[in-house]
């Protein structure tokens, strides 16, 4: 939930400073200047903030109760930009077996604020981290590309590249996406789920190259927990792809489509 602080300073008062701190908190900043009013509203942590104050640019001759009312007006003017480019949480029941997500809605999409966890084709299609049922009530199970394309409940879809894309233009770009999409659980770099898309390092079910069993079977492993997260796509080549460290989102078109990856399913518009 979006907490609002709204600060109305009249004629009179001295303006406020407000300097963009050096951390990453302060995420959107808005300015907006007009006659009569002056309005300032940025994000601080978890919160929004708005200041009002009658501006100096020209004398006014209205009485200090309406210029009042004009800044309010544009206050409210001002939050609703700045809301529109917050997040808001809810929750979805998935029918078919009675799970429960937690979403969240990013500007005009929403999403999945949890990795799938639906069953198909158990061991073959998709499996939990080292068959560990309590990795799958974490982390979500890990798909091949055929069964994340089938994975997603009614009314939901696997995300295409553009939608992953316009995910990232909305908190920041690429860079930004790594870190402020990230839970605050299980990674070392993370900016506290400022979104609560919560990114979870789930790791991958992967063929090891070159190592083969003895009967000239490719040889598959479960690695890279808490390491990284790799998310499927629409496309058959294309997912992105979380590191640990704070890099950019990368887009990767070498993930084998029989290898298990992470889903996050995208509501149908």
């Amino acid at each position: 939930m979006v907490r609002v602080v709204c600060c109305l300073l009249l004629t009179g008062l001295p303006e406020p400073s407000i300097h963009k701190p050096a951390t990453s908190h302060l995420f959107y900043f808005l300015k907006i200047v007009r006659r009569g009013c002056n309005v300032i509203a940025g994000n601080v942590s978890d919160g929004v903030v708005l200041v009002c104050w009658p501006s100096k640019e020209k004398s006014s001759r209205k009485p200090p109760l309406a210029e009042w009312s004009e800044c309010m007006k544009k206050t409210i003017i001002a939050m609703i930009l700045l809301l529109s480019a917050f997040s808001f949480a809810g929750s979805f029941k998935d029918k078919r077996d009675g799970q429960t997500y937690k979403t969240v809605k990013i500007k005009n999409q929403t999403w999945m604020a949890e990795n799938l966890n639906y069953a198909v084709d158990n061991g073959y299609g998709s499996w939990c981290y080292d068959n560990e049922y309590r990795n799958c009530k974490k982390y979500g199970r890990l798909y091949t590309y055929y069964a994340a394309m089938n994975a997603c409940p009614g009314g939901w879809h696997l995300p295409s590249e553009n939608e992953w894309e316009s995910l990232f233009d909305a908190v920041g770009g690429i860079q930004e996406a790594n870190y402020v999409l990230r839970s605050k659980n299980d990674w070392y770099y993370n900016d506290g789920d400022r979104y609560k898309f919560r990114v979870l390092p789930a790791g991958s079910y992967n063929r090891m190259d070159g190592v083969m069993y003895r009967d000239g079977r490719d040889r598959w492993e479960f690695g890279y927990i808490k390491q990284w997260a790799i998310f499927r796509t629409s496309s058959s080549n294309i997912n992105f792809y979380f590191p640990s460290q704070y890099t950019n989102v990368v887009r990767d078109n070498t993930v084998d489509v029989k290898a298990g990856t992470s889903v996050r399913c995208v509501k149908d518009y």
